[in-house]
């Protein structure tokens, strides 16, 4: 049976969270679970990618996912994948999966997303489910400087309410953009890019992660408005839990001010019990800057109020995982009051952090 890596969180603050242990940061060497050093990991997680446009997807210049390349237990060659499902109460989970490396790999991941019986037995025990109808089919799909343009048969829109729409867009919207080479997204039904869908979804243009938003009761982001995400906490089935992101509308900023817009919307609540920040309240960011591919965030003291044994690594992937979408950046550069040094659990934030390349990830066997 399959297993989720899971990054589960030692929570106590009134939370009912399971207690588990969550893969992460080392406290004692910064390394990524699997003991690499953060050094080294950089060689495949911020390797560039090289895959030309003007190709189709089938063709051998295929996307490459932003996910490392390992061997596997059997010896082949796979890579990692981030896919959007669903939970039983709609909401869109990224879950990083291995598959074999092979050509189409776009396809076989919007073919992951698909309501059959093969893929709805895999997620069942995790308690999530495909959120792409069934019967649909991919009936081509072919990237071209960066835009994927996908057509898929009419079975696409054989779905009953308007949060079913908003999910299925931005499930492939943000599985496909994780992939270096995709930027955005044109989606066809039968070869036709159609004006909007059936709850009015505007699907006529080029859809990407800065014209949507994901988790919210709308989809479409209105012109000459900014949108970041936010990823929060959520407990899934059997006391297993989940890093979520969630959309929010705000002015437009410049990327430097992006690090301030991001902690200001943490220090709102969710506005949904099903979700959880681990973030301490009043934790400031006092200062932040951007030096070439490295973000440097000072924080204020209390960031560290927290208690002792609640889980500061969730504290700090939450962080990671939501300054992930600034532009340019591959690294995370923590202090607190100027000074880099361990966090009281033993967390070592004295040197450069590389952003993760997975979350919420399943164990293939």
């Amino acid at each position: 049976m399959k297993r989720f890596i899971l990054f589960i969180l030692l929570l106590v603050m009134g939370i009912s969270f399971v207690s588990c242990t969550l893969p992460g940061i080392d406290k004692a060497t910064g390394s990524d679970p699997e003991g690499n050093e953060n050094e080294e990991m950089s060689k495949d997680v911020l390797e560039d990618d090289t895959g030309e446009s003007g190709t189709s997807e089938e063709s051998s210049n295929v996307p490459k996912s932003e996910e490392t390349v390992s061997n596997g237990s059997d010896g082949n060659t796979t890579t990692s994948i981030t896919l959007y499902y669903q939970d039983g109460m709609g909401y869109l989970i990224p879950v990083t999966r291995q598959i074999p490396k092979q050509e189409g790999i776009a396809r076989a991941a919007v073919n992951g997303l698909i309501d059959n019986s093969q893929n709805r037995e895999e997620l069942m025990y995790y308690g999530l489910y495909p959120v792409i109808p069934k019967g649909t089919e991919v009936r081509g799909i072919d990237i071209d400087d960066g835009i994927a343009e996908i057509d898929f048969n009419e079975n696409i829109l054989n779905y009953e309410s308007a949060k079913a729409e908003r999910n299925i867009i931005c499930s492939l919207v943000y599985t496909l953009t994780g992939f270096k080479t995709i930027t955005g997204v044109k989606v066809l039904v039968n070869g036709i890019n159609p004006d909007s869908l059936k709850f009015s979804t505007d699907v006529s243009g080029i859809l990407d992660r800065g014209n949507i938003l994901i988790n919210t009761g709308k989809i479409n982001l209105e012109e000459g408005v900014g949108k970041s995400d936010v990823y929060y906490i959520r407990q899934g089935i059997d006391q297993r839990s989940y890093y979520v992101p969630v959309s929010y509308e705000h002015d437009i900023v410049a990327n430097e001010d992006k690090p301030a817009e991001i902690m200001d919307l943490y220090g709102r609540e969710p506005g949904n019990n099903d979700l959880q920040s681990l973030i301490p309240k009043g934790t400031e960011l006092t200062e932040s800057s951007i030096e070439g591919d490295v973000l440097a965030l000072n924080f204020n003291h209390s960031i560290k109020n927290y208690g002792g044994t609640a889980s500061e690594d969730a504290i700090i992937r939450q962080i990671m995982y939501s300054m992930k979408q600034i532009k340019g950046i591959n690294k995370l550069r923590i202090a607190i009051e100027g000074e880099r040094t361990h966090l009281p659990e033993g967390t070592d934030i004295s040197r450069d952090l590389i952003l993760p390349a997975y979350i919420n990830g399943i164990e293939e066997n």
